[in-house]
């Protein structure tokens, strides 16, 4: 086995590690480019958006946001292309999402980005969702100490 051989072992079971990783996550995992288009996602973002894989990837990410944030979302991110500055990026919030039925729910929405590629002027994100209501539902109906 050459010198190659060995290397490429370990870093082939730590993709393969992260690829079932992916594959099992609970919540939705998307990656878009610096346009916002969906590079890949995770078997949770189809049950999650309703959308196979072959629809969603290539699209805008947008087609998962009801109006109005769809149409603002394409200057977001060239404002943040632009100038760096971000009001969601490395926190999360609760959003409205969008499925391929038109209904739209409330989900968690975190956002991290490739801090190694924004050299190359190249925005890779990373987007993890879920839907807020069956993650914190069962919370929200707890009684407060108030009514008791």
């Amino acid at each position: 086995m050459s010198g190659n051989d060995s290397e490429r072992s370990p870093l082939k079971g730590s993709l393969l590690q992260l690829a079932g990783m992916l594959q099992s996550a609970v919540d939705a995992i998307i990656s878009i480019d610096a346009a916002g288009t969906v590079e890949s996602i995770n078997p949770a973002t189809e049950r999650l958006f309703g959308y196979s894989s072959d629809e969603l990837v290539g699209q805008n990410v947008k087609m998962l946001m009801p109006e109005p944030y769809r149409g603002q979302h394409d200057g977001y991110i060239r404002h943040y292309r632009e100038t760096g500055q971000h009001k969601i990026i490395g926190s999360g919030r609760e959003v409205l999402g969008r499925r391929k039925d038109g209904s739209t729910f409330t989900m968690h929405l975190s956002v991290s980005v490739d801090r190694s590629e924004i050299e190359n002027a190249v925005l890779n994100l990373a987007i993890n969702a879920r839907d807020a209501m069956k993650a914190f539902g069962p919370m929200l109906q707890v009684p407060s100490l108030a009514a008791i």
